[in-house]
């Protein structure tokens, strides 16, 4: 199978980012997915480290378990890959494994945080209390 999927990046990016110009500018510290999932020729690092964050998401928002089952696997590749690369780093693909980072960050904490980069303020703003 070639990751990650078009029609899963496109339902995760639907699920994940705010359609609305106001909504996307309030979370600009996410613009980069989009370009991540728009990268023409990524890294087999990225790929795995983009299909196990939009499968997990897609799967957490549809019910659907094989596509979890799928994430999982998908993000254990994507670990030993990352190891490996960083252990004999190449100056070409620093952008990307930093990008592979974030997507398996985020892979990481989705399940704390929820489906939408708009529930990442939620657990935070709960919790702050002012004196």
């Amino acid at each position: 199978m070639q990751y990650p999927d078009k029609k899963l990046l496109s339902r995760f990016l639907e699920l994940y980012l705010p359609v609305s110009e106001v909504d996307r500018n309030a979370n600009g510290s996410l613009t980069w997915v989009p370009l991540a999932c728009e990268r023409t020729n990524p890294s087999p690092v990225l790929r795995l480290s983009l299909h196990a964050l939009a499968a997990s998401r897609v799967a957490h928002a549809e019910n659907d378990v094989f596509l979890g089952k799928e994430s999982l696997k998908c993000y254990g590749d994507a670990l030993k890959l990352l190891q490996k690369m960083l252990s004999v780093p190449t100056p070409q693909a620093d952008d990307e494994v930093l990008a592979a980072c974030r997507c398996l960050m985020l892979f990481e904490v989705g399940p704390i945080l929820g489906t939408n980069s708009m529930s990442m303020l939620g657990p935070i703003a709960d919790n702050v209390t002012y004196s």
